[in-house]
């Protein structure tokens, strides 16, 4: 298997696992401080940034269905 292939099969298998829900791309900017809070905290908890912002986002999201006042910085 060549490199490029295997590429292909990582990317076709990221995809899957992603799922095809229609999942959109954001870019998002935050303060040096609060970036590197994340990367911190990412880093102990051995999971990408990404995924950290992703799960705290579904966490405030499941918070607002279910009536709860998150505080706003």
């Amino acid at each position: 298997m060549t490199d490029a292939s295997t590429w292909c099969k990582v990317m076709h298998m990221a995809n899957k696992i992603r799922g095809s829900k229609g999942t959109k791309r954001s870019s998002i900017s935050f303060s040096q401080d609060t970036y590197s809070s994340l990367e911190e905290i990412a880093f102990e908890k051995k999971v990408s940034l990404a995924w950290l912002v992703r799960e705290a986002v579904e966490i405030y999201l499941k918070g607002q269905k279910e009536g709860k006042n998150v505080k706003s910085v």
